[in-house]
């Protein structure tokens, strides 16, 4: 006989079949072949379930509007909205294939925001939404392994690092393009503001 639990406002749909837990996978496939190639619904249920996941149930709109640490990296995301978390410090969701953060100019009181390996990330967007915040301390939205890098940089005679630092595809930890188009957006507004992508912004010449 299967055993399951019911769901209900904490923990939604079949938790478990004979015994065995029911992944997010299993859902959303589950979601996809009801709803016939549907990409929106799928992608915002994936979202939905992970969030679930991660707060281990507390969703309903009070409890999420008092989460200050949310982390979703490799998760597979498409679709993001912040809109009811508007307490957010700490958001981590590297690694996804996302474009868009929607709500994230919301999260006022965000402060640590991950966003490396989202190589789909629209970043002139993301910038514009982010500069209505002002609490920003560390930001990250590169595509690089900045520690391997930075340490052959750091190898190399001082003429050729000033040409390969000026020669970095975009969104390198260590492009100065990409850095200033960061700081421009961002360091004005937010008068804590000390990291991109792991590097201190007072340590080097931007």
């Amino acid at each position: 006989m299967c055993s399951y639990h019911k769901g209900t406002k904490r923990s939604p749909g079949i938790q478990q079949i004979d015994g065995i837990p029911v992944t997010i996978e299993e859902r959303v496939a589950a979601v996809a072949e009801r709803v016939a190639g549907n990409h929106s619904e799928i992608n915002k249920t994936r979202w939905r379930l992970c969030v679930y996941e991660a707060l281990q149930g507390a969703v309903s709109p009070s409890a999420l509007n008092t989460i200050k640490y949310l982390s979703l990296p490799n998760c597979h995301l498409y679709f993001v909205n912040l809109f009811s978390l508007q307490q957010l410090e700490f958001l981590d969701l590297s690694g996804n294939p996302l474009r868009e953060v929607y709500g994230v100019q919301r999260a006022e009181k965000l402060q640590y925001l991950n966003l490396s390996g989202c190589v789909n990330l629209q970043l002139d967007d993301t910038l514009k939404r982010l500069s209505r915040l002002r609490r920003l301390v560390k930001v990250s939205f590169c595509l690089i392994d900045l520690h391997r890098e930075y340490n052959e940089l750091q190898g190399s005679a001082s003429l050729g690092t000033v040409v390969r630092l000026h020669s970095l595809p975009p969104r390198h930890p260590l492009n100065p393009t990409y850095r200033a188009a960061v700081l421009d957006a961002l360091a004005g507004l937010n008068r804590n503001f000390m990291e991109i992508d792991n590097v201190r912004t007072r340590d080097r010449a931007e």
